[in-house]
């Protein structure tokens, strides 16, 4: 299975902005930036190889003990390294979501079901099916993106516990989590001490603005980290990225003022992307959307193709189980470049509509 990501810009000519990856528009928080600008020394020595002041420091903002905290060298990493608890085994994927825990759990010859989220649904995750089908197959678990990427959707805690007691595993991949602010994050990790097959999943590059830093951690039981940890290389952290992750829990100021510009933006781009002709937005609690263009319109390729060519990049979710060449879907980004891209897509729709009638 060949995975496909947003982001990729180096694949075409000349400036674009990038709505195709779910990163904060602000940037990096400054103090990290700062950091950064006075750190070159940080590049002459060996990082810790145990990362214990990363670790503690996660530990405390987490409620956890550092015993619990695993890094890595983003989510991705960790997601393969999670891969290994299935190996050979069988697991059940509600899809669309995440390619990477299909990719990650094939390459370690693991049988995956996949259930998919219907569309009628809004991609609801499918609660009954999916538990259904991990009793049927006699599954060792599965991976649940919260909210779901590529639409947003996120059920609720307290409907997802009866599932944590029917399996041996439950990755929840909370990567996108902070978009919901502090009081309503809705994260499962008030159950880690119930449930010691639970483990939760974090990334630091998308609401912190680090994608090429490489930076993520999981929390779980200490039995559970000690035997992942176990299938990790060393030093999988750069030294650069580790002091970068001590500073993220001291981010509060920054943290307050991205989700008030990201609820603020969100609000009056989902109006405009309603509004487009023949698309559908699928409502979600991410920092993205969702749409499906009508059966009217051209495919996504040939939208993406002249968004490109406007300086636009759009995510084609062609590649994600269960979906096709009609969806595509945007992160929300600051209120000037949402509507940029929403002029923008007014004139491409136009475009390719044109030339799939005078075909």
């Amino acid at each position: 299975m060949k995975s496909a990501h947003g982001g990729n810009i180096y694949d075409f000519d000349g400036e674009v902005l990038d709505f195709s990856s779910n990163i904060n528009p602000l940037g990096p928080p400054p103090q990290v930036k700062e950091m950064l600008r006075g750190s070159s020394a940080l590049m002459e020595k060996y990082p810790d190889i145990k990362y214990r002041r990363l670790r503690a420091g996660l530990a405390e903002w987490e409620g956890v003990s550092p015993g619990q905290i695993l890094v890595g060298n983003g989510a991705g990493e960790l997601i393969y390294l999670l891969a290994e608890l299935f190996r050979g085994r069988k697991a059940v994927l509600p899809v669309p979501t995440f390619s990477e825990y299909q990719a990650a759990l094939e390459s370690r010859n693991c049988q995956v079901k996949l259930v998919r989220r219907r569309e009628e649904d809004d991609f609801e995750l499918p609660l009954s099916r999916l538990r259904q089908e991990i009793k049927e197959e006699e599954a060792a678990g599965t991976f649940i993106c919260r909210p779901n990427n590529p639409d947003g959707s996120l059920l609720t805690r307290r409907r997802l516990k009866p599932l944590l007691s029917e399996t041996e595993y439950l990755i929840s991949d909370e990567s996108f989590l902070e978009y919901l602010g502090p009081d309503n994050r809705e994260s499962l990790l008030v159950y880690l001490e119930e449930f010691p097959g639970l483990v939760v999943l974090r990334s630091l590059t998308k609401f912190y603005a680090l994608p090429g830093l490489r930076l993520g951690y999981l929390i779980a039981s200490r039995r559970l980290v000690d035997k992942i940890a176990d299938c990790q290389p060393p030093w999988p952290v750069n030294a650069l990225a580790a002091a970068a992750g001590r500073l993220i829990p001291d981010c509060s100021d920054y943290q307050r003022k991205s989700l008030q510009k990201f609820r603020q933006a969100k609000g009056i781009f989902q109006e405009g992307l309603e509004k487009l002709p023949g698309v559908k937005v699928y409502p979600g609690q991410a920092n993205f959307f969702l749409c499906h263009l009508s059966v009217s319109q051209a495919g996504v390729a040939e939208l993406q193709e002249s968004l490109v060519d406007r300086g636009f990049l759009i995510r084609n979710c062609a590649s994600f189980a269960g979906l096709n060449e009609q969806y595509f879907r945007v992160a929300v980004r600051s209120q000037q470049d949402n509507e940029k891209l929403l002029s923008a897509l007014k004139s491409a729709l136009k475009n390719v509509r044109g030339e799939r009638i005078s075909e």
